[in-house]
């Protein structure tokens, strides 16, 4: 088994972007001292093999000095571990560049890019020309980038991901949690998905969008579970050394009142069940919809209660994901049993 483990080095950010989880952010850091203890703790767990240690902000690259250290003493350990960093990039030059190259296949950055530059400079303080995508492409061409759509940024969405392809990357597309999205938004998403599907059934030696490779067995199977290993093989540390079950349960982004509720918090402490009261126990998609429960704290007050506002995106996405995967199956010439489940399926969502 894998555990994961976050620890957070900084909660300052050079950038202040637009649709941000993190509300509370300061200038407090984790010492080297407290890393060191929370990294003896959790690699002498023995009931894992291997570990994932990632490094989170803020923007932990702010804390290259003290990355440094952490991993040199990580390695001393002489165990299983492959390292995370989430990161705007925008540091990412120089010594780090030729530091992280070294360590390619150790250590893997996962980078937001917000689409064309236009796009990512509406949600990312302008800071599109400070990124080097060339080394990302180059250093990890399977990694994923993180792209996230706003309202602002949703009229450029196809757009967006041809640029990102057109560099060598992989886009992950999610929408902008914390916002309400509205009815008028839904007209140009679907627009979007439109012009998204006709690219990638024209151009069908590239990997489809996740918008467009959704698991469509999953379609009316409901089962009680975690969306994700929050909790349970995932927990988080902020600067203090305090444990979480991830980073969108810290004070960063929960402030310091609400985030002590969750403080040593672990999967048996939460039940993953839907009450009667919220929808989505009974949608078709349900295992399809995307579900943060740190952003569902945030926007309702309530693990299990998702911002519905994202209901109807989710389905037309849904919906896109059916329509791209019927023209691919109908290009054929050999179904499979996979293709018979995927057409009911679809057939199933014409009435959602």
């Amino acid at each position: 088994m894998q555990k994961h483990v976050m620890i957070i080095l900084t909660e300052y950010c050079n950038l202040n972007c637009s649709y941000c989880f993190e509300h509370f952010k300061s200038t407090r850091h984790i010492s080297y001292e407290r890393a060191k203890e929370i990294l003896d703790k959790e690699l002498a767990d023995d009931s894992y093999n291997s570990y994932i240690i990632e490094f989170f902000g803020g923007e932990p690259f702010i804390e290259f000095k003290l990355m440094q250290q952490l991993y040199e003493y990580i390695e001393s350990k002489e165990k299983d571990v492959t390292y995370f960093v989430t990161t705007n990039g925008t540091l990412v030059h120089g010594e780090i560049q030729h530091w992280l190259y070294e360590r390619r296949n150790k250590f893997v950055c996962s980078l937001s890019v917000d689409g064309n530059r236009n796009m990512h400079n509406i949600n990312r303080d302008g800071s599109f020309d400070s990124i080097d995508l060339d080394f990302f492409a180059r250093t990890w061409p399977e990694q994923t980038v993180k792209m996230t759509i706003s309202r602002e940024t949703l009229p450029f969405l196809c757009d967006g991901i041809k640029i990102i392809v057109g560099k060598g990357l992989q886009p992950k597309i999610s929408f902008a949690q914390g916002i309400i999205w509205e009815y008028e938004n839904l007209k140009i998403l679907e627009n979007e998905l439109e012009q998204v599907i006709d690219y990638y059934i024209a151009n069908p030696e590239l990997r489809p969008s996740d918008l467009l490779n959704k698991n469509l067995m999953l379609v009316d199977f409901h089962e009680n579970k975690k969306w994700c290993g929050m909790g349970g093989q995932l927990i988080a540390y902020d600067t203090e050394g305090k444990q979480y079950p991830c980073q969108a349960f810290s004070p960063s982004s929960l402030g310091d009142r609400v985030a002590k509720e969750y403080v040593n918090k672990t999967e048996k402490d939460f039940a993953f069940e839907y009450t009667e009261s919220i929808q989505c126990s009974k949608c078709a998609i349900e295992q399809l919809c995307p579900n943060c429960y740190g952003a569902n704290v945030q926007m309702t007050g309530d693990y299990m209660q998702r911002n519905m506002s994202l209901c109807e995106l989710q389905k037309l996405i849904v919906l896109a994901s059916a329509k791209y995967q019927f023209k691919k199956i109908l290009m054929k010439n050999k179904h499979t049993d996979d293709d018979a489940i995927i057409m009911r399926s679809i057939k199933r969502l014409q009435s959602i």
